[in-house]
């Protein structure tokens, strides 16, 4: 048997079935020792693939995150993943295999590259065809985006949208922010944000954004990661250096934060801190997400994303993904204009720009039109440069010489592809056949018999 630890977790790997001596096995042993750590590198990217070539076999289901095969049993990916990897080791043994007979680990080597050729052929015609990934969302990881977009100041909300108002303090290190709706009051806390504050360069909304369609994708599992080599392809970084210096600074503004929701009559508060571990080990970025915070508070909703949105800026990131995050509360007017359409100033609150009161010196060119304005012009340019990958048509209704009231009262017209609108349509439909359903009255619980007397 040989011992594996992942990070935290220990796995055993039973050698003998890859080999009929089990004196033989301390060889094994050794060779997989000696070459675990080069392919431990690629385990994140394997296990994805694990998962992917199961959950499209005919019987199996996907269920709480887990895979189910068609015999009912659970498949742990992660040590069918180490499988994959001491067979890879072990079919390194060159010396081995050319002094005995190899027909037990030729048909073993033959089956693991097919399995391996079919997931790439998968992979590659799913990516081929899509140009898109899902992005899980929620009211508590946008308000945690925007208080980093304000670089810990107060979020402002949008003039236009009085169904919220946002509340910030700083006392000793620890920053408070709440966003209050009619029926939820949302909370981030930040601890040592005087600290993590001052940071020179902010990508968190763009690395939040990343790390959740990760989670996603891999089924919502307790722990996140992914190779600092995905973030480089993705066009995050130019380098892999790079890569884990903005992932060493996402993560300890992540375990700095929590995030908690409650319904506004007097309930408790759910959630707490957002990770309990954290790190970059091997080249690859984990954490893993507490157990005390549910996933439907970080996945409450999902939108659509392109592929090339990691190509953008931080400021033109943050712009599409606000775009791009209220078509789906869009799907109405979609579906009778074909298009949608949200207000400047919306814009501006999500982007962590200043209101106009909050610019000194009458410089609303420089300090909100002009950031606007260029993030457009880069969304656009992006977006052609990746031609027929996502189209994007983005139409503001501005006009040149306006006030800066009746600029942020302005409204972007957009259009995204038509599948993407199809399904935000359907999304909006199923809303309205679930409000159209009546509700069940609550039966109501009997009161205890307390033994006490009412009073006159």
């Amino acid at each position: 048997m040989l011992l594996l630890r992942d990070h935290k977790e220990e796995y055993c790997v039973d050698l003998s079935q890859y080999t009929t001596d089990e004196k033989e096995e301390p060889e094994i042993y050794q060779r997989v020792q000696d070459k675990l750590p080069v392919y431990t590198e690629f385990m994140p990217a394997l296990s994805k693939m694990l998962f992917l070539y199961y959950q499209d076999q005919e019987g199996c289901i996907v269920k709480d995150g887990m895979l189910i095969d068609k015999e009912g049993k659970e498949v742990d990916i992660i040590l069918a993943t180490l499988n994959y990897v001491v067979a890879s080791c072990i079919m390194q043994g060159e010396a081995r295999d050319a002094a005995e007979d190899t027909t037990t680990h030729s048909k073993l080597a033959d089956a693991l590259q097919l399995f391996a050729d079919g997931i790439n052929l998968q992979l590659c015609a799913d990516k081929k065809g899509s140009h898109s990934r899902s992005v899980p969302r929620s009211n508590l990881t946008d308000l945690a985006e925007r208080v980093f977009n304000h670089r810990g100041k107060k979020p402002s909300s949008s003039k236009y949208n009085r169904n919220e108002t946002y509340q910030g303090t700083l006392d000793k290190g620890l920053a408070q922010y709440t966003r209050e709706t009619d029926e939820y009051t949302y909370l981030v806390e930040v601890r040592e944000a005087d600290k993590i504050f001052t940071r020179q360069g902010n990508q968190f909304t763009k690395m939040l954004t990343f790390s959740m369609q990760h989670w996603k994708e891999e089924g919502y599992p307790g722990r996140v990661s992914f190779p600092l080599d995905d973030m480089v392809q993705a066009g995050m970084y130019s380098t892999q250096a790079n890569a884990r210096a903005g992932a060493t600074t996402f993560l300890r503004q992540l375990s700095s934060i929590s995030m908690k929701r409650k319904l506004n009559k007097n309930r408790s508060w759910i959630g707490s801190n957002v990770i309990t571990d954290w790190g970059i080990v091997n080249n690859v970025v984990f954490f893993d997400i507490n157990p005390s915070v549910p996933n439907y508070l970080l996945a409450e909703f999902t939108s659509e994303l392109p592929d090339w949105a990691y190509d953008l800026s931080p400021s033109a990131f943050n712009l599409l993904l606000k775009i791009t995050g209220q078509a789906r509360q869009s799907g109405k007017q979609i579906k009778e204009t074909g298009c949608f359409d949200l207000r400047v100033d919306t814009v501006r609150a999500f982007m962590g720009l200043p209101s106009p009161t909050e610019v000194t010196g009458r410089k609303y060119k420089e300090r909100i039109k002009d950031p606007i304005e260029n993030a457009l012009e880069e969304i656009e340019e992006t977006s052609l440069r990746h031609r027929g990958e996502w189209p994007i048509q983005i139409t503001p209704t501005w006009n040149e010489g306006e006030d800066i009231e009746a600029y942020l009262a302005e409204r972007l017209v957009v259009k995204l592809p038509d599948s993407v609108q199809q399904d935000y349509v359907e999304i909006a439909e199923r809303k309205v056949e679930i409000q159209k359903k009546p509700r069940k009255p609550r039966k109501k619980k009997p009161a205890k018999d307390t033994g006490d007397q009412p009073s006159d």
